[in-house]
């Protein structure tokens, strides 16, 4: 009777943690408040500029 009581109790903590593992992904929070709609096709003139600057400073 109590290997019984030990394998249902070790059955339960089996089926809660893969629950918790399968379950999780899908629980998380997805903030698309700040995300563009569309990707931009452009890069702005000022964007450019700093990735010139950082091209310049790395090859001294």
């Amino acid at each position: 009777m109590a290997m019984l009581r030990v394998m249902i109790v070790i059955g339960i903590c089996v089926m809660m943690g893969a629950g918790v593992y399968f379950v999780a992904p899908y629980l998380k929070p997805t903030n698309t408040a700040f995300a563009p709609e569309t990707p931009s096709t452009t890069v702005s003139p000022r964007l450019k500029g700093i990735f010139s600057g950082m091209k310049q400073g790395f090859s001294n």
